[in-house]
This record gives structure tokens, sequence and C-alpha cells, in this order.
């Protein structure tokens, strides 16, 4: 029988001391589990965790009615480039050795084509509450990335020009992407 790995550490996000606060505790906390163990579970607590499952549960419906869809209506939006599009089975190399191919199909909308309505977003959600929605979940998981990876440079004593939100500012172009797998 196989080892049971050991549940990861938890980071809490509480009010006054989460990595939202730069709490020096939980700074210290993120940053050594990163280290020693590699990763670690982020509890949302404290935020507005509600809408973020409810964007979570309509992401995931909005994914099972793309899917879905006749494959010569998913590729009217192709891979336009490596953050945006659609991506049919077997584009990408296999998990089995030389010779093999991926067997998922991805649909990547990216920040930024949410929140410019974009023409190359899918024509069935363009006009409607699931643009919105994406453009929701994609900005909760950029806010949450944003956290984590602000307690980790505080935790490594980096400053100024080395500091990631020096160079991913919101309001300039981004890769952010939400890829939904299928």
């Amino acid at each position: 029988m196989a080892a049971i790995p050991e549940v990861p550490h938890t980071i809490e996000w509480q009010d006054k001391q989460s990595l939202a606060a730069q709490d020096p505790d939980e700074v210290e906390k993120v940053t050594r589990t990163c280290i020693e163990d590699g990763y670690f579970q982020l509890h949302l607590n404290g935020i507005d965790r509600r809408g973020m499952l409810e964007d979570r549960k309509d992401v995931l419906r909005l994914m099972h009615r793309f899917f879905e869809a006749l494959l010569a209506a998913k590729n009217e939006y192709g891979l336009t480039d490596s953050h945006l599009g659609y991506e049919p089975v077997g584009n990408r190399t296999g998990a089995f050795g030389a010779g093999t191919k991926d067997g998922y199909e991805m649909l990547k909308v990216s920040r930024d084509e949410t929140q410019q309505g974009s023409p190359r977003v899918p024509s069935p959600i363009k006009n409607s509450p699931d643009l919105h929605m994406l453009a929701r979940a994609i900005g909760s998981c950029n806010t949450v990335t944003k956290v984590i990876l602000s307690a980790l440079f505080t935790g490594m004593d980096l400053a100024g020009a080395e500091r990631f939100e020096k160079s991913d500012r919101n309001d300039r172009p981004s890769t952010t992407t939400l890829s939904m797998m299928h």
C-alpha cells in the first residue's frame, strides 16, 4: 500500500492575520512552507467566498455548454495565440511518451478579452451574463494570485523593481488566462 501524503500546510486568510494584510507571521509561514514543502492549501476566509463559489459553479456550467457543442462551433473560436482560444484534443504531447497525444480539449479566455468585450470571445458568451461572470472569476483568481506572490516577495525580502507588483499591473495588457479543460 502506498504511503498517504501528509496534508499540506494551511494558510489562513483572516482579518488582520492574513496574507492580504501582509501579516509578518502569515508571510513567514507561507514562505517557509513553499521552501520546505513546495505547496500549501489556501483557505479563503474573510473574503466573499460565496461569490467565488457561485462563479466557480457558473464557470463549470459554461464549460459544459461550450464543450458539448459540435466541433465546428468550437473551432470558430480557434487558438489565436498561446493564451486565447479553443484547442481540440490531441494538440499537445501526451503523458505516455514520444508519439502520444493529449486526451483533453481546452478553452482559454483571457482577462483582457473579457474586459474589452473583444470579438475574439466566443459568440455564445459574448453578449451574455457569462462574459461578466468570467471577468469576475478571472479577477478573483488574479487577486488571490497577486496576494500570494506579494507575500512571497515580502518573505524573500525583495523590494523595488524586483517585486512582482511593479511589473504586473491591472491597467496594462496581460496574458492572465482562465484555462478550462475537458
